[in-house]
């Protein structure tokens, strides 16, 4: 079977006015081809994909999503 490895990793400051922070999402498939992908995402992306989750599987336990920052979000 192939298992999947995914990171999130390297936040960046994209843009100046109406500004926001991406991040990488690295995924690596760990048997067969051996493939990796990066794509970049923000935080409504993550969101979003946390909501699908809950709404299609009910049953399972999901943990929260951090808060977003509302202040200090460009800070190292």
């Amino acid at each position: 079977h192939a298992k999947y490895m995914i990171t999130v990793a390297n936040p960046q400051k994209v843009g100046t006015k109406g500004a926001y922070v991406a991040y990488e999402v690295r995924s690596q498939c760990t048997g067969g081809s051996g493939d990796a992908y990066t794509v970049v995402r923000r935080y409504s992306d993550f969101l979003w994909l946390h909501d699908e989750l809950q709404r299609h599987n009910p049953s399972l336990v999901i943990p929260p999503m951090p808060e977003k920052a509302l202040t200090g979000k460009f800070s190292p």
